[in-house]
């Protein structure tokens, strides 16, 4: 994993070449990117008065395969999440199913479910996902690190407790995961070498939306989550 201490010699410019997230980081932590910005990120830090160690810590996290205990507020977090996780999936899920609708109808079956079919029924289960959490609760994650943020009680908020609407959020990502299970495995098992430019472009399209997946999945599973859990119990 990226140090933080090796990210703080970093220029701005250096991390948003070389960090898939850094800009969208960066731009939740209120940094602007600026074009070849040669700042120092202590110094971008200073500039917006951000702490520096959120920012670089937040930075070595999100680079990260296994999500590891370190600090990361848990508005920007949520911001950070829809931003970069599902701003892309609204992006790439037209160019996958685009390349799909390619396909002959019956050109690849799993357990009796064509995969073009399949893909559909992920794409209507996240959309409906994601406007569950940007609208509902997301907000009450982002209430509660402002209350801790400026040192009051968490109030009253849409749920009695966060437990309720984060475990079928958990759920959901469940039953995403098993279905982009299945499409993972017709990955591994077709040979789509003699494809158009366009398949290939399109199942080039679909690795990259599956490996984004599970970063989200594991930052909202391992990271937001359990921070969230942990910080109303100590704000309750």
């Amino acid at each position: 994993m990226l140090s933080a201490a090796h990210l703080g010699g970093l220029t701005v410019n250096d991390i948003v070449r070389t960090l898939p997230h850094g800009a969208d980081w960066l731009r939740v932590c209120d940094i602007a990117v600026r074009p070849d910005d040669s700042r120092s990120l202590d110094v971008a830090c200073d500039a917006a008065a951000v702490d520096r160690r959120e920012v670089a810590e937040g930075l070595a996290a999100l680079a990260s395969d296994h999500i590891p205990d370190v600090h990361v507020p848990l508005d920007r977090l949520c911001r950070f999440i829809v931003l970069h996780h599902h701003e892309y999936v609204r992006r790439s899920l037209p160019r996958v199913q685009a390349m799909f609708a390619s396909l002959p109808a019956d050109a690849v079956i799993v357990d009796r479910i064509s995969v073009p079919d399949l893909f559909a029924m992920v794409s209507k289960e996240l959309l409906a996902h994601l406007a569950k959490e940007e609208n509902i609760l997301f907000p009450a994650i982002a209430a509660l690190a402002e209350a801790n943020r400026v040192g009051r009680r968490a109030t009253p908020g849409a749920f009695v407790t966060l437990l309720h609407p984060i475990r079928a959020m958990e759920g959901e990502h469940a039953r995403v995961e098993d279905m982009l299970g299945h499409i993972r495995q017709l990955i591994r098992e077709t040979d789509h070498a003699e494809g158009t430019p366009a398949v290939q472009e399109g199942y080039a399209a679909l690795d990259a939306f599956d490996r984004d997946m599970r970063q989200h999945l594991r930052l909202e599973n391992e990271l937001l989550f359990p921070g969230a859990l942990d910080l109303e119990r100590a704000l309750a």
